[in-house]
C-alpha cells in the first residue's frame, strides 16, 4: 500500500525520521487497528514496512511554505516523476494523504494505467 503525501515538510521534520505530524497521526491510526503490536518510533516504521506500506511524495522538495500558485505549479511538475515511481512500485492500493493533491496523483496513476480509485484522506493536521 502506497501512501502519497504532498512533499517532505519544510523544516526539521520528516515521516521517516519519526517526528512529523503525518508520522504521529499515521502511527495513532495504526495503533487503533493493531494496538500496541505496531510499536513506536523506529519499531512502528518497521511494522509499517512489514505490512507492505510505504510513503512517497508527489513533490520531491518541500512546498508547504510556498504561495498557493507556486505550490500548484510544483504539484503539476511532480506528476511525471510520481508516474515513473508508480510504474516501478505497482502498488496494490494507494492512499492520498491530502485532498488537495488527489487530482495530480490520479493523473500520475492514469499515465501508468492504474485503474482503481485511490483512498483519499484529509491531511491529519486538519
Amino acid at each position: 500500500m502506497l501512501f502519497v503525501g504532498e512533499s517532505p515538510p519544510a523544516g526539521k521534520t520528516f515521516f521517516y525520521w519519526g517526528n512529523s505530524k503525518l508520522f504521529n497521526c499515521t502511527q495513532k491510526a495504526f495503533q487503533i487497528v493493531y494496538g500496541s503490536s505496531c510499536g513506536n518510533g523506529d519499531d512502528f516504521l518497521k511494522f509499517f514496512r512489514t505490512l507492505g506500506c510505504f510513503l512517497d511524495d508527489l513533490c520531491a522538495e518541500p512546498v508547504n511554505r510556498l504561495e498557493a500558485s507556486v505550490k500548484k505549479q510544483k504539484r503539476m511538475e511532480g506528476i511525471c516523476s510520481l508516474r515513473s515511481r508508480l510504474a516501478l512500485m505497482d502498488p496494490a492500493a494507494i492512499v492520498v494523504v491530502m485532498k488537495d493533491i488527489q487530482k495530480p496523483v490520479q493523473q500520475a496513476m492514469e499515465l501508468v494505467h492504474i485503474n482503481y480509485q485511490p483512498y483519499v484522506l484529509p491531511f491529519p493536521a486538519y
